[in-house]
Protein backbone atom coordinates (compact mmCIF):
# COMPACT_ATOMS: atom_id res chain seq x y z
CA UNK A 1 0.00 0.00 0.00
CA UNK A 2 2.41 2.30 0.48
CA UNK A 3 4.04 2.26 -3.32
CA UNK A 4 0.49 3.25 -4.01
CA UNK A 5 0.12 5.95 -2.20
CA UNK A 6 3.75 8.12 -1.29
CA UNK A 7 4.47 10.35 1.42
CA UNK A 8 4.32 14.16 1.23
CA UNK A 9 6.31 16.29 2.64
CA UNK A 10 4.53 19.20 4.14
CA UNK A 11 5.90 21.89 6.75
CA UNK A 12 8.83 19.90 7.42
CA UNK A 13 7.60 16.37 7.82
CA UNK A 14 5.68 13.47 6.52
CA UNK A 15 2.20 13.24 6.15
CA UNK A 16 0.05 11.78 3.72
CA UNK A 17 -1.53 12.69 0.37
CA UNK A 18 -4.75 12.77 2.41
CA UNK A 19 -3.53 14.80 5.45
CA UNK A 20 -6.13 17.13 7.21
CA UNK A 21 -5.34 19.54 10.06
CA UNK A 22 -5.00 17.66 13.66
CA UNK A 23 -4.56 20.63 15.78
CA UNK A 24 -5.43 24.27 16.20
CA UNK A 25 -1.66 25.64 14.94
CA UNK A 26 -2.06 23.42 11.37
CA UNK A 27 -5.68 24.54 10.99
CA UNK A 28 -4.18 28.35 11.34
CA UNK A 29 -1.36 27.44 9.22
CA UNK A 30 -3.47 25.72 6.89
CA UNK A 31 -6.03 28.88 6.72
CA UNK A 32 -3.58 31.74 6.87
CA UNK A 33 -2.55 29.72 3.26
CA UNK A 34 -5.92 29.32 1.79
CA UNK A 35 -6.29 33.30 3.32
CA UNK A 36 -3.06 34.18 0.77
CA UNK A 37 -4.03 32.19 -2.26
CA UNK A 38 -7.59 33.61 -2.41
CA UNK A 39 -6.32 37.11 -1.62
CA UNK A 40 -3.44 36.79 -4.59
CA UNK A 41 -5.90 35.48 -6.74
CA UNK A 42 -8.04 38.56 -6.08
CA UNK A 43 -5.18 40.88 -6.82
CA UNK A 44 -4.35 39.56 -9.88
CA UNK A 45 -7.98 39.30 -11.61
CA UNK A 46 -8.15 42.89 -10.67
CA UNK A 47 -4.34 43.64 -11.81
CA UNK A 48 -5.11 42.19 -15.08
CA UNK A 49 -8.65 43.37 -15.45
CA UNK A 50 -7.46 46.94 -14.83
CA UNK A 51 -4.75 46.80 -17.27
CA UNK A 52 -7.05 45.72 -20.15
CA UNK A 53 -9.53 48.42 -19.41
CA UNK A 54 -6.82 50.96 -18.82
CA UNK A 55 -5.64 50.02 -22.43
CA UNK A 56 -9.14 50.36 -24.00
CA UNK A 57 -10.07 53.78 -22.61
CA UNK A 58 -6.65 54.90 -23.65
CA UNK A 59 -7.49 53.32 -27.01
CA UNK A 60 -4.80 51.67 -27.07
CA UNK A 61 -2.02 53.49 -25.98
CA UNK A 62 -0.69 50.46 -23.95
CA UNK A 63 -0.56 48.31 -26.87
CA UNK A 64 -0.24 44.43 -26.75
CA UNK A 65 3.17 44.34 -25.28
CA UNK A 66 2.57 46.87 -22.32
CA UNK A 67 -0.74 44.78 -21.29
CA UNK A 68 1.38 41.68 -21.07
CA UNK A 69 4.22 43.65 -19.24
CA UNK A 70 1.67 45.06 -16.71
CA UNK A 71 0.19 41.61 -16.11
CA UNK A 72 3.41 39.83 -16.08
CA UNK A 73 4.61 42.35 -13.26
CA UNK A 74 1.47 41.97 -11.52
CA UNK A 75 2.30 38.78 -11.04
CA UNK A 76 5.79 38.18 -10.28
CA UNK A 77 5.03 41.04 -7.51
CA UNK A 78 1.66 38.71 -6.39
CA UNK A 79 3.57 35.38 -5.89
CA UNK A 80 6.79 37.12 -4.32
CA UNK A 81 4.41 38.39 -1.77
CA UNK A 82 2.46 35.27 -1.31
CA UNK A 83 5.18 32.79 -1.74
CA UNK A 84 6.38 32.76 2.22
CA UNK A 85 2.62 32.02 3.14
CA UNK A 86 1.45 29.96 0.59
CA UNK A 87 3.95 28.76 -1.88
CA UNK A 88 2.59 31.43 -4.56
CA UNK A 89 0.46 28.63 -5.36
CA UNK A 90 -1.81 31.42 -7.43
CA UNK A 91 -1.63 29.37 -11.11
CA UNK A 92 -3.20 25.70 -11.08
CA UNK A 93 -0.40 24.41 -13.25
CA UNK A 94 1.83 25.44 -10.21
CA UNK A 95 0.11 23.25 -7.47
CA UNK A 96 -0.34 20.42 -10.30
CA UNK A 97 3.09 20.23 -10.61
CA UNK A 98 3.89 20.81 -6.98
CA UNK A 99 1.17 18.20 -6.13
CA UNK A 100 3.03 15.45 -8.57
CA UNK A 101 6.05 16.40 -7.19
CA UNK A 102 4.83 15.44 -3.72
CA UNK A 103 5.52 18.66 -2.19
CA UNK A 104 2.00 19.21 -0.97
CA UNK A 105 -0.85 16.69 0.44
CA UNK A 106 -4.14 16.45 -2.06
CA UNK A 107 -6.24 17.81 0.84
CA UNK A 108 -4.42 20.94 0.26
CA UNK A 109 -4.05 21.27 -3.36
CA UNK A 110 -7.80 20.96 -3.45
CA UNK A 111 -8.31 23.82 -1.44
Amino acid sequence: MAALVPSTRWEGREVSWTWVPQNPQETALAGRALLAEFVGTLLFVFAAGSSLIVNQVTDGALGLLGVAISIAVAYAIIVSATHLVSGGHINPAVTIGMLTARRIPLSMALA
